[in-house]
């Protein structure tokens, strides 16, 4: 938007530069002839009817103006060479000359090197008003002077009634300018100003509490439309009261709030008008002097409606178990005795530690020893992966954390999942990646049964059954010195062993019929029956991935079969995809033919070996023949049994 601009000229010469300098700069300049009173009724007609931005004066009327309009106000400072000129002039007619400015900053010139460059001394008088004007010219013809410069053109008329003659300091092109460019900048930072405010001004009216701001003294300087609502009262009678008088702080406060420093004031509960509030207030510092306060205002019915509608939420996030005992497929002999552990151990409140790799289960196994629990499965379930987070979130999501515990902490804190699973099952996965800290604090949880928040002063006991998991064996770790003794031991209570997929043979067609049935359910759709073909690759193949992979694979079958796929070319889709995921993770090279084994125990490492090949060579007999051992053999090897 091209600034408007208003020019107030107190000589008849200017628009004449005025339209050079429009010319030049490109920007249109409207000027308004006059001085004082006359000067400040023309220009306040156009501010009010919106048709200026800024406006452009000298001398009193400057003044003048500045106290009348809300607008910019910009001073037309003249020139160094604007004065000398006139004082040139002011040479020609006399030998006495004198300055009559407006004020001492308006006439901040080195008058020193001006006198030394005409050749005379040269007075200086200064006045603020209009009478001031007249007292410094007449003083001016006391001492004697006999030529003075002034700087509108009335001056000149009124110093000519005293007996002096009088030069007019007439303006340049780049003193009227320099005046514009100062305009057009205070236009932009305003203008800047006013849409900081305006986006201030709604953040303020758009969040859901009730805020105020007050001065030092506790006085309400501004308020948002909910505090109205919340106060039952407009803004109009909010503004300009106490914190007491509107029923905001409790008895007592009022000294508290005139006494205490920065930070935190009040966070309490108060009844105004029959309505219970949470009020929070806090100073606003700049540096150590306090200029103000917030108050925050919430409906304590609000909060807990909040609360209850986020605790409807978690439930539907996980914090209700989903799987039973009864519901795990498993034919292997095995995996029967894990599950009939898992049986015992789950009607017990004691520790449960659960090893198994990736993939197989765990959460599933946790969860029906929850449903188990005759106690605790009527109360939540709630999981967390510990290697899903940084160490800050992550201690923040298990313990909570109090109001401003952190930069960006949700006001009156959070809760923690271990408070969200009292009376309940807290699941632990990955409990070997956290840290130092946090098994410290952990161990406390375990001996202590109560928690204290992140930031808090206090405990909080809780009442919750733990049961973690681990890829990785905690033993080595704790020997290693990353994990400590003293929690390993207290986790390891009730261990729990969880078999890979590939040692659960057994227990592979099974899943694939209760797979298939589940993804055809989830789909709609009805796939071909599994070629036994298929259904012996995988009883060959590795399952990196155990049961999370096997799945994978089942989905991917039921929608291409069950979209028209032809089996045999989906089969070899599915097998060609699988073995060059198995070749990556066991880092094969066509060049060299290597396979990768994790150094390990010699049966853990010939058992990668088999794995592996088995990945590469679909006929059993042929694999048999490599490696120089019988099917028998093989297949005992396959199984880990060797």
């Amino acid at each position: 938007m091209e600034p408007r601009i208003v020019m107030n000229l107190p000589f008849p010469k200017a628009p004449d530069i005025v339209l050079k300098v429009e010319r030049e700069l490109g920007i249109p300049i409207k000027v308004v002839h006059g001085v004082l009173e006359k000067a400040v009724e023309s220009v306040t007609i156009l501010v009010e009817a919106g048709e200026v931005d800024a406006v452009i004066s000298r001398g009193i009327t400057y003044r003048m103006l500045r106290q009348k309009l809300q607008i910019p106000v910009i001073s037309s400072h003249m020139t160094d060479l604007d004065v000398l000129k006139a004082l040139y002039i002011a040479r020609q007619m006399g030998e006495r000359i004198a300055v009559l400015g407006y004020e001492h900053k308006e006439f901040s010139y080195e008058f020193n090197d001006l006198t030394d460059m005409i050749g005379t001394n040269v007075s200086q008088y200064y006045f603020e008003d209009l009478d001031g004007f007249i007292e410094s010219a007449k003083r001016a013809k006391a001492d004697g002077i006999e030529v003075v410069v002034v700087g509108a053109a009335y001056a000149v008329a009124l110093a000519q009634q005293y007996g002096l003659k009088a030069v007019l300091v007439e303006m340049s092109v780049r003193s009227i300018a320099q005046s514009v460019y100062r305009a057009i900048d205070a236009i932009a930072m305003r203008r800047q100003d006013a849409e900081h405010l305006e986006k201030l001004r709604t953040i303020f009216n758009s969040v859901s509490e009730g805020l105020m701001i007050t001065d030092p003294q506790g006085t309400v300087t501004l308020c948002n439309r909910k505090i109205e609502k919340l106060l039952q009262m407009p803004s109009s009678q909010i503004i300009g009261r106490s914190l007491p008088e509107l029923g905001i702080l409790p008895s007592g406060g009022e000294e508290e709030y005139q006494q205490s420093g920065d930070g935190e004031l009040t966070n309490q509960v108060v009844i105004n008008k029959g309505t219970e509030l949470k009020v929070y207030t806090e100073h606003i510092a700049v540096r150590t002097e306090r200029i103000g306060t917030v108050v925050t205002v919430n409906d304590i019915q609000r909060i807990q409606h909040m609360e209850r509608e986020i605790r409807k939420d978690l439930n539907k996030k996980g914090l209700v178990s989903k799987f039973s005992l009864d519901d795990l497929v498993v034919e292997d002999s095995g995996m029967k005795q894990v599950v009939e552990l898992a049986r015992k151990y789950g009607a017990m409140d004691s520790t449960v530690l659960i090893y198994g790799e990736s993939g197989t289960g765990k959460e599933i196994l946790a969860q029906s020893m929850h449903q188990a629990n005759a106690r605790r499965s009527k109360g939540p379930f709630v999981a967390v992966n510990c290697s899903a987070l940084p160490e800050q979130l992550l201690e923040s999501e298990l313990f909570g954390y109090t109001d401003g515990a952190f930069t960006g902490a949700r006001k009156g804190g959070r809760s923690g999942v271990f408070e969200q699973a009292h009376n309940g099952t807290i699941f632990l996965d990955e409990i070997g990646s956290i840290s130092p800290h946090l098994q410290m604090r952990l161990l406390r949880v375990l001996q202590e049964k109560e928690v204290m928040r992140v930031g808090g002063d206090r405990v909080i006991p809780i009442d919750v059954r733990i049961v973690a998991a681990t890829n990785v064996e905690l033993e080595v770790e704790m020997k290693a010195g990353r994990f400590r003794p003293d929690l390993f031991y207290r986790l390891n209570v009730l261990p729990l062993r969880l078999p890979p997929l590939r040692k659960r043979l057994d227990d592979i067609p099974a899943l694939i019929v209760h797979l298939v049935k589940k993804h055809e359910g989830l789909t709609g759709l009805t796939a071909k029956p599994f070629p036994a073909d298929l259904i012996d690759w995988c009883l060959r193949y590795h399952w990196p991935g155990n049961v999370r992979e096997l799945e994978n694979m089942v989905e991917r079958w039921v929608i291409l079969t069950g979209t028209g796929g032809e089996e045999t070319e989906t089969m070899q889709q599915i097998l060609d995809s699988m073995t060059s995921h198995a070749a990556l993770l066991s880092a094969e090279s066509p060049a060299d033919d290597r396979i990768m084994v994790v150094p390990g125990s010699l049966k853990e490492m010939t058992q990668q070996l088999v794995e592996a090949l088995a990945c590469r060579y679909s006929n059993r007999t042929e694999l048999a023949k490599r490696l120089g051992v019988s099917r028998t053999t093989l297949w005992r090897l396959c199984r880990g049994e060797l």
